[in-house]
């Protein structure tokens, strides 16, 4: 997670993006439970195809994310990176939930579900 204005992009084409100077955007890690789930859909709205992209995962603590306009890089398994908003808008929309276990097996964590939807998918990371 990092601010979006911190986030330069050289190019946005087909889907794909090449971040200016990567290295040095301040990006927070978010630790989370298990593995954390991206879903990518698109449907067709006034004769244009949106893109929706919808990031979960669950947090040990709640993350403050306030009105910050923020960005998110999603890294696969493989080492695949998906970038999920940019510093133009429509920005990503944040919310959580605090999981409370109403048994003691159960897991207190928090879920956090970013959604991003756009004239564009995920962009992948080159």
């Amino acid at each position: 997670m990092a601010d979006a204005s911190a986030v330069k992009l050289d190019f946005v084409r087909k889907g794909m993006c090449r971040m200016s100077s990567s290295a040095t955007v301040p990006w927070v890690d978010l630790c989370s439970v298990g593995l954390s789930k991206m879903e990518l859909s698109d449907k067709i709205e006034n004769k244009v195809r949106m893109y929706t992209t919808k990031l979960t995962c669950h947090l040990l603590e709640e993350c403050q994310v306030g009105n910050r306009k923020l960005v998110f890089l999603a890294v696969t398994v493989l080492g695949k990176e998906f970038l999920v908003g940019t510093s133009d808008r429509p920005y990503p929309i944040v919310t959580q939930k605090r999981m409370m276990p109403d048994a003691p097996s159960g897991v207190s964590d928090t879920e956090m579900t970013v959604t991003f939807t756009s004239t564009h998918p995920a962009l992948t990371v080159i």
